[in-house]
């Protein structure tokens, strides 16, 4: 198994601050995008695309509604902020398409880093 295939388990460390903080809509998007994205991987990136893609759209609106819930507080929110350029330029920087490689599996790690810190901004 790649990195990109098993870097989809960083998602279930925000999933877990989720369900501790009782987030449980939060915890099904992000279930739902663990699944997804472990299945897209799991396929060789040839099944489950748009599924992935909705999937990921869904916990995108969550961090930004929970960010908005916890005021856009500005360590939390240039943390995010930072945290989605460093993650928009592995994808168009260094992934160049490929999405089964290395570099994907570090994006996985940077989206987790974004949504766990949208969670902390509404929960602490």
């Amino acid at each position: 198994m790649n990195f990109a295939t098993w870097s989809n388990f960083f998602y279930l460390v925000p999933l877990l601050a989720a369900g501790y903080y009782g987030l449980w809509l939060v915890v099904a998007a992000m279930l739902a995008l663990f699944i997804c994205s472990l299945a897209f991987h799991l396929s060789r990136e040839t099944r489950f695309v748009f599924a992935d893609i909705f999937a990921a759209i869904v916990v995108i609106i969550f961090g930004l509604w929970l960010l908005y819930l916890g005021g856009f507080q500005a360590l939390y929110a240039a943390t995010v902020g930072v945290l989605a350029l460093i993650g928009l330029y592995i994808r168009y920087g260094f992934e160049r398409g490929d999405r089964g490689g290395t570099y994907h599996g570090l994006w996985h790690l940077v989206a987790a880093s974004a949504i766990l810190t949208c969670v902390l901004s509404y929960a602490v």
